[in-house]
């Protein structure tokens, strides 16, 4: 699937993880975000790189966590806070069809 982006009137591939219009975004933080995966196994944290010479925002992975734990240490290693309290997410990510 294709979106316009209507700031520079170009064409951003929606689905992709990098992209700044990404739909599965979990929260943004200043230049940080998590998101889901494209799969739905396990959530990215992302550090904005800036804008590639189309003038395309993107994002680079950080880690790739199943557990809030393992995300939070992480986050806190990077950002230097706390993993923001307001943000609600399961101790673990939930993947469909697989229990425990």
């Amino acid at each position: 699937m294709m979106k316009v982006d209507e700031t520079v009137n170009r064409l951003v591939p929606v689905h992709s993880e990098c992209s700044d219009l990404y739909s599965e975004v979990v929260f943004v933080w200043k230049f940080y975000r998590v998101i889901v995966c494209e799969d739905r196994l396990q959530w990215i944290l992302q550090k904005f790189a800036g804008q590639t010479v189309h003038a395309q925002d993107f994002w680079v992975p950080l880690g790739y966590f199943t557990s809030r734990r393992a995300l939070e240490r992480v986050w806190k290693q990077e950002t230097g806070n706390s993993f923001p309290a307001s943000v609600l997410m399961p101790i673990k990510f939930n993947i469909p069809g697989r229990s425990g």
